[in-house]
């Protein structure tokens, strides 16, 4: 899958999650600094860097978040699980899609 678009949208925390979910009017977008891990509802597009597999990051080049432009490097925690359609991390649970396709 390296090198595919994707779409990853968070739709929940992970249970054990490493960092506290984050809310809108606390997480600062584009800081390295956060307290909390992404909001539910966070979603950004981009190219995958990474096949998606448990035990390490996955990590995308970032192009646009929340429907703006927005070049970026996407690192995650550790990836939990993967079935195809919905990624758990470490923090939190995403329903990825394939764009292009």
């Amino acid at each position: 899958m390296v090198g595919r678009r994707v779409r990853l949208t968070k739709v929940d925390a992970s249970e054990a999650h490493l960092a506290p979910p984050g809310d809108w009017a606390e997480y600062r977008v584009g800081s390295a600094d956060n307290p909390t891990s992404l909001p539910v509802g966070y979603w950004f597009e981009g190219v995958l860097g990474s096949d998606i597999r448990t035990g390490v990051p996955v990590i995308v080049a970032r192009t646009s978040r929340n429907g703006v432009a927005c070049e970026g490097l996407y690192v995650s925690t550790n990836v939990v699980s993967w079935d195809g359609a919905l990624l758990e991390t470490q923090n939190s649970v995403y329903r990825v899609e394939l764009l292009g396709v």
